[in-house]
Formats: C-alpha cells, structure tokens, sequence
C-alpha cells in the first residue's frame, strides 16, 4: 500500500534510488541527533530536512531557543549526550549564543559523521507500506529537480507531524483525553481535539538614530492590538524582544493542517502590529527602535502523537514510574497553553513543576510496524504529560535513543519486537545519557588509580550575602554529607527559621514534594545550624527549604563547593553557600569507580585541592581512555538568546564555556615503565573526552593544567580498555 500525503508535479526530474540502513524524515533537534547517533553505531544513515538548515523549531528560520530539566528547576540535570556535545560546541565557537551560528554546529555535526548524507529542501511525499513494513519513502527536492525513492531498512519518523508514522496507520491523537481516559489531574472533563498553538517570533534592536516605520496595510491597527496585550503575562514594551513574545499564539482551536496558511498569516499580521504598537503608540521610547527579523515561519508546539507500545501520563510522572526499558529523561514542566493563545481569555501560560522522570524506549515503537521508530514530539504520550515532554532538549535524548535503536535494529535484521525484550543493547550504547534508576557500570577494581591532590578546604572567602525577606531560600546538599555540614545564617535578632527537605535524585529549585516544617532558633549575629534534623532518605540529594523573613539573610563564598549550591525558590540564580565542612570524602576519587558519570543521588565527582595535579592509572593493558568531566551541569545551556531576557524566562545570564570545564591537560602513556606517547589537549570544551593510544600501555599520567575559570579540578568518571 502506497500512501501518498502530498501531491508530486514531475517535470523531467532526475530520478534516484538511494539505499540506507537508516532514513530519518525530518532535521529537527530530534532528528538531527537520531541521525548522529544511528551513524556512530554503524549504520549508513540518511537525514531528510524538508528546510534549508537543521534545528526546526531551534533553527534560524524560527528562533526558538533549546530548553529542558535544568530550565524546568531539576538541578544538575542538563542533558548531555550528543545534544551536551552540540551545546558544548555552540558554547564555545557562539559565546553570544547567535541563531545563524547554531545553524552551522548542527551542520558541522552532521556532515562531520562520514556515514551520514544529507538532504536538505527535500520533502517527504508518499510512504510505501505494505504488511507492517515500509519499503521506501518517495521525497522531492523543492530547491532541484530530484526525485527521489529512498529504500531503507529502518525508518525513523523525526518530523515533528509524524507524516510517515500516520501514513503507516499507526493510531494517534490529536487534542487531549478526558480526565475519564487516565485518571489525569490536569485533563479535562471532555476530549478535545484542540491543540497549543503556534507562534511566530521577531526581534527588534535600538540604534543610535530615530527609525522610521510604517506598518503594512495587513497588519492588526494600534486599537486592536491594545485589546489584546497587558493582561495574562501578554506584556510589551520597547525592551520585550525575540522569546519575549511566546505568547503571540494562535492557531489550536482550528485544524492544524487543513489551515496551516490562515496560521502562519494570522501571526504575521499580530506580529507586524503588535511591533507598530510598541513603535507607533506613543507609550514607550521606541523612536531609535528597528525591526530587524520577523519570523515567516510558525514555530509549532503540537500535532499528533502516536499510540506506541508504552503511552506515558502524567500520573507516570508525579509518581516517577520506573521503566525497565528507561531509555532518556524528563523534567521541564508541565507547561500549558489555552488553545486560544492569544484570544484567550484565560492565563497565556501554566507551569507546573516537576522532578525528573523516566521515559521508556517502547514510547518511540508500534511493534504493529516492523521498521519505523518515532522521535520528538510525536512519542507515546497523553496530552497531560506530552505538556513536559514536548520540550527540545526532552526531544532531543529521544532522537539519540531512536537513532541508537534504529541502528541497533538495521546492524541485526530485527524488526521493533525485538527491543521489547532486547531493550538492553540500546540502554548500554545510550553515550552519556541518564538512565534513571538503573545503575551504571563500576570501574574495574583491578584498575589503580592515585590522585596527588584532593580537596580539603571549603574554597573561597566571604564576598557577600543574599536575604530573604521577600523569597524563600533553598540549599541543596548531598544526604552523604548532612551530618557533617554547618550553614551560616545571621540574624538581626534572636529568632527561628522554618525550615524543610526534599529528598530526591536530583535537587530541586522550585518548591516541590517536601517535608513538613521543622524550627530552629538562632541568636542575634552569626549562626551556624546543623541540617540534619530530618529524617533522610540515603542516599539522595536533599534541597532544603528555609522560610522568608527579613530578619535573616544567607553569607556567600566567592567560589563553589563541588555540589552545593543556594539560592531563591524558583529563581534561576544560584550562589556558592557559607558552609563548613570538615570531611570532603564525598569529593574523593573513590567517585571515580562508582560508575557514575554525572551527580546522581550524591555529586559524584573526584575534585581536586589546587588546580595542577596529577591522575596515576594503571592496568593490566589498554589503548583506549574515556573521561567525563563536569561543564558546570547546573547551569542550562540554550541553543541562543538574546542579550536581553524577560525575567519570566527564569533563565540566568549565562555565555560561553563553563568554568569548571577542564582546558587544558597532558596524558604520558607507559608501557613496562617506559614512555610511550604524550598527548597534550588544549582548550578543550567538551565533556566526555575519547582517546586512543597508538599502542597497548599498561599505564597513564593525567596532568592536568587549567581549567575556563575555576581553580580546581573536577573529574565525573573514567575507563580504560582495549578497543
């Protein structure tokens, strides 16, 4: 059976076959990491964008910045994997984080791997499926006379509409289940077939000399835009600018696809007037103000998602269902939009935060289709919870999950049943992506390491303090080290704080899932107060919650203590706590065999007392060295922004590589003692580091040299091996 979705005008095109043991339809964020990672496994893969640059939503044409856990609060969470590697990337080459640049570290990434081709402008047309099986995918190029017919063992439909999973007739939905269909919170009483909507950004920049301009005759007038703005978080003036204006949102209470055009030209119009607003009302200094991009392009938030083997809800997320076949994670909020956008009359947004969750491979798979793995926004998921999982850095660990699976599948002759019981073979080349609850492999104990410094001190001097007058305060802590730590707090006078706990695998800055209210007094001047008052869940990373009062405020160090952090319930800032601390074997290079190559339950991390030290490792034999090492995973790093953030983003200032990451090392290889081989890295700004040794060594010295800014050194896990 040949499905077809969109009309072909053939002209004397070139025709090709082209053969592939991967297809991926669609170069999004998801799409583009599926294809990444179904090359590293082997697999000749091809990547088909329908656009000229790679990204979707994140890309140029759109602007719309990655974001997920981190941004949604759950700290220490930032997605790494091949998304980490890009970001990574991104920061280092676009510090001031540019749209136009990120376009190019996606294709850098892409034609970097030699068993990727790319198409781009080249459009998906028809499916043909027969029996549970895809045999081809027929596609176009719009900017050539190509037509192509694009055989392939294993399809993975990364289009973000899902057009080649729903050719495939592969059940889906479109809108929200009723409250009745999960038992979900959040859903309503009714099913609905409306959607979020779509939006449509532009960005504006004051120069030095009045501008001129006058809006286009379809533009909305000044008076009907002012019906519109100033209520629900709609807010403009002439500083609003690029996400700033998220909310100019329409087009989920109408058929998405049937009246894409009237979308796309119905934000044009909000977004040319609600711009001649700020420029031409007389209400804000917008004389020198210039328009210098507006979108053509609607970013677009929902379609359909698919019935898979796994469908998760909400209720899978509040609880934190465990999933055997875990394959990538979750964390940003439930975050909800009327689909009236906005028309509506209700709050332009809602967003409820949650910890990080599990999602399982079976939500990217029908077994009803042998060969077609989905990615991105389309996975198995209720409405409800597809609220969180929408989000690009979410979609993104789906591609490289799809993408893993997809070679795994194509390398073997195995059709999607397969990962139902086989789901292992994925989880174990999932490249530094969290799995949570299953645990990681430990170091081998025959392999000796010996650190020359270790930290000892808590860094830093006193450079400040933050209050609490109008704010609650949170630090976060490793439950290893509760019963050795003391928090200062001054007080103006003799007093209490309350004060609560989370316990969790990850802290949390927003106010979620915590223990009732305990009182600890403190006496005018310095305090320092134990935190060890609660029962604690071992192990686990605590956040502790301490009550507003402007009798208090919190002392500050000027450097950060691996692991621990403070600052403002739900704000994006983050401090280095006044702590003291006199056992630092929580920092140890014990770390370093747990397996753990990220904070998990603890921070897990050997850090170093001074900044050039030495790592000694030996083994039996080896010619391969994996690091990982910590580029500040508290912060959240986005795709690109404006220099100017809204502070409804709740996202900090934050550019260029992080000062933790290590720049610059040495690594001197032994064989039977004798000196082998020096590799020196310089300005390194990723995270996991490959090496391969020109021979088997038995030994390795790691010197270490600098760091982006820190003054210590900081080393998640490592291993050798024979490759």
């Amino acid at each position: 059976m040949s499905s077809t979705f969109f009309a072909l005008i053939v002209v004397d095109m070139n025709i090709e076959n082209l053969n592939f043991d991967v297809a991926v339809i669609g170069g999004g964020i998801s799409g583009t990491c599926a294809a990444i990672a179904a090359a590293r496994n082997g697999s000749k893969t091809v990547l088909i964008n329908s656009s000229a640059v790679l990204g979707g939503n994140s890309s140029s044409e759109i602007r719309v910045w990655t974001r997920g856990s981190s941004g949604g609060g759950n700290i220490f969470s930032e997605e790494m994997g091949i998304l980490g590697e890009l970001k990574l990337r991104n920061q280092y080459i676009n510090p001031h984080l540019s749209p136009i640049i990120w376009d190019e570290v996606l294709l850098e990434a892409v034609l970097n791997e030699p068993n990727i081709t790319l198409l781009l402008n080249t459009l998906v047309v028809s499916t043909d499926y027969n029996n549970g099986v895809i045999n081809y995918v027929e596609a176009f190029s719009t900017r050539g006379e190509m037509h192509y017919f694009i055989n392939s063992k294993i399809f993975v439909d990364a289009s973000g509409d899902g057009i080649v999973a729903a050719s495939c007739n592969i059940d889906f939905v479109i809108g929200k289940e009723s409250k009745n269909d999960f038992n979900e919170e959040y859903a309503p009483l009714s099913p609905s077939s409306c959607t979020q909507g779509s939006s449509i950004l532009f960005f504006t920049e004051k120069k030095d000399h009045p501008i001129d301009f006058i809006a286009p005759d379809f533009a909305y007038s000044i008076d009907e835009i002012d019906n519109l703005i100033n209520n629900d978080g709609r807010i403009v003036n002439e500083k609003t600018n690029g996400l700033d204006f998220w909310w100019v949102e329409y087009g989920g209470d109408t058929d998405m696809f049937k009246n894409a055009n009237d979308v796309s030209l119905e934000l044009k119009k909000l977004s040319y007037g609600i711009f001649n607003y700020i420029k031409n009302s007389g209400l804000y200094d917008a004389d020198n103000l210039d328009l210098v991009w507006i979108g053509n392009i609607p970013g677009k938030r929902e379609s359909r998602r698919f019935k898979t083997d796994t469908i998760i809800t909400y209720n899978d997320i509040r609880d934190k269902k465990m999933f055997k076949d875990v394959a990538f994670y979750g964390g940003w909020f439930l975050d909800f939009h009327p689909e009236g956008g906005i028309y509506s009359t209700e709050q332009s947004c809602v967003q409820i935060p949650v910890g990080i969750y599990p999602i399982p491979l079976s939500t990217l798979y029908s077994s009803q289709v042998d060969n077609l793995l989905l990615c991105g926004r389309i996975i198995g998921t209720t409405h409800s919870s597809f609220a969180s999982t929408r989000i690009m850095d979410t979609c993104a660990l789906s591609g490289q999950a799809a993408g893993t699976a997809a070679a795994l599948l194509s390398n073997n002759n195995e059709t999607t049943s397969f990962l139902n019981q086989n789901y292992q073979f994925v989880q174990d080349r999932l490249e530094d992506i969290l799995l949570i609850d299953r645990k990681p492999n430990a170091l081998d104990k025959t392999i000796t390491i010996q650190a020359d410094s270790t930290i000892k001190n808590v860094p830093g001097i006193e450079n400040g303090f933050i209050n609490s007058e109008d704010n609650d305060v949170f630090v976060c802590i490793p439950s290893s080290v509760v019963n050795e730590l003391s928090l200062a707090i001054d007080a103006l006078e003799n007093c209490s704080i309350s004060i609560k706990v989370r316990c969790d695998i990850l802290p949390h800055r927003f106010d979620i899932g915590y223990s009732d209210y305990k009182s600890i007094p403190l006496t005018k001047g310095r305090n320092f107060i134990k935190l060890n008052i609660f029962k604690i869940k071992e192990p686990s990373y605590l956040t502790f919650s301490i009550k507003a009062s402007s009798l208090i405020s919190f002392p500050t160090l000027s450097e950060n203590l691996a692991g621990i952090l403070m600052g403002h319930v739900g704000l994006p800032k983050y401090y280095n706590p006044y702590v003291v601390l006199n056992n630092f074997s929580y920092l140890s290079i014990d770390n370093l065999f747990n397996g753990y190559n990220r904070p998990y339950n603890s921070y897990n991390a050997w850090v170093s007392e001074r900044i050039e030290c030495e790592l000694k490792i030996k083994a039996s034999s080896f010619n391969f060295l994996k690091l990982f090492f910590d580029p500040n995973l508290e912060r959240e790093l986005v795709s690109s922004r404006q220099l100017r953030v809204n502070d409804s983003h709740l996202i900090d200032d934050i550019f260029g590589v992080g000062p933790s990451l290590v720049k610059d090392f040495d690594i001197i290889a032994f064989k039977r003692e004798k000196e082998v081989e020096v590799i020196k890295i310089r300005n390194n700004y990723q995270r996991v580091i490959n090496i391969n040794f020109a021979e088997i060594v038995d030994s390795i010295i790691i010197k270490f040299k600098n760091t982006w800014g820190e003054k210590r050194i900081r080393l998640f896990s490592l291993n050798v091996e024979n490759k």
